[in-house]
C-alpha cells in the first residue's frame, strides 16, 4: 500500500470567509518509513539522516516531547495510550527535508499500516513563531474507497487569523502513484478554510534527491518567508487578527 518515496506536488490554502484569500506553491516532500531509516540513506548521495549533507532528515527533531532515541521508539511511546496498536504496524512519516541546515515544518503526517490494513494517522503540527508542537492522533476513519476521513477538535493555535473554536474535517487517499491530504476547518455548518496536499510519487533513489536539490534548493526559506508574506496579504484585505491564546 506504502512504501518510502520521494513525492513532488503542489499545496494549496484556500480561505473562503470573512475576506477570501487563496495561494498555492509548489514543492517536495519525502514519504519514509521508520524502521528503514538507516537503509533508505545509505546509497545516496547528498541525502542522509545522520552526519550533514545538502538534505537530511533529522529525526531528532520530530515526537521530541516523547522518549526514546530513535523516532520509531518516540513514536510508540506518543501512541502507545493514543491510539489502538499490536506493535506489527508499519509506521511512516510524511515530511520535508532539512535543506542546506534549514527545516521548518508546519505539519508532518504519520501513516500507520495495521496488520489488516486499516489506516491510523499522527499529525504533528508547529506553528511559527511561538514553535509551539501539538500531536493530533486520528483512529478509526470513515473510510470510502481509498478516502479516510477523520474529525477532531482544534487544540493549537496556528493562525492569527483564524480562532480556536474550530473541528478539523482530514481526509487522505492514498493511491499508487499519488497521494492526497486536504483538511478543511469547520465551525458549525460552515467550512472557512481548506488546505490541500496533492502528490505524485517518485521512486527512492538518486535521480529523486538530485531533481530535489535542483528544483527546491531553497525550500524551507520560501515556507518561511510565505508564511509571513501571506500574512501581510491577509492582514492588508481586512481581515480580524486574532492573539495568540
Amino acid at each position: 500500500m506504502l512504501e518510502s518515496a520521494v513525492y513532488f506536488g503542489q499545496l494549496q490554502h484556500r480561505r473562503l470567509m470573512p475576506k477570501p484569500h487563496g495561494f498555492k506553491y509548489a514543492m517536495a516532500m519525502v514519504l519514509l518509513e521508520l524502521d528503514e531509516l538507516d537503509n533508505l540513506f545509505s546509497q545516496l548521495k547528498y541525502c542522509d539522516n545522520v552526519k550533514a549533507s545538502a538534505l537530511r532528515f533529522m529525526q531528532n527533531k520530530y515526537l521530541r516531547a516523547y522518549e526514546g532515541d530513535s523516532l520509531k521508539q518516540r513514536f510508540t511511546d506518543a501512541a502507545k495510550d493514543k491510539l489502538s496498536l499490536t506493535g506489527q504496524e508499519r509506521v511512516f512519516v510524511l515530511t520535508q527535508l532539512r535543506h542546506l541546515g534549514v527545516a521548518f515544518n508546519p505539519v508532518s503526517f504519520y501513516f500507520i499500516i495495521k496488520p489488516d490494513n486499516t489506516i491510523a494517522m499522527l499529525a504533528e503540527v508547529t506553528n511559527t513563531p511561538w514553535h509551539q508542537t501539538h500531536c493530533y492522533f486520528l483512529d478509526s476513519p470513515i473510510t470510502k474507497g481509498n478516502y479516510r476521513s477523520f474529525r477532531f477538535e482544534k487544540k493549537l493555535h496556528v493562525s492569527p487569523f483564524l480562532e480556536m473554536d474550530y473541528n478539523y474535517h482530514l481526509k487522505t487517499a492514498i493511491h499508487p502513484d499519488r497521494l492526497m491530504v486536504h483538511m478543511e476547518n469547520w465551525r458549525s455548518d460552515e467550512k472557512h478554510f481548506t488546505a490541500s496536499l496533492a502528490l505524485t510519487k517518485a521512486p527512492w533513489e538518486q535521480a529523486s534527491i538530485n531533481k530535489i536539490l535542483l528544483r527546491y534548493p531553497f525550500s524551507p526559506w520560501k515556507v518561511i518567508v510565505g508564511i509571513y508574506w501571506q500574512a501581510l496579504k491577509i492582514y492588508l484585505k481586512g481581515n480580524p487578527f486574532y492573539s495568540h491564546p
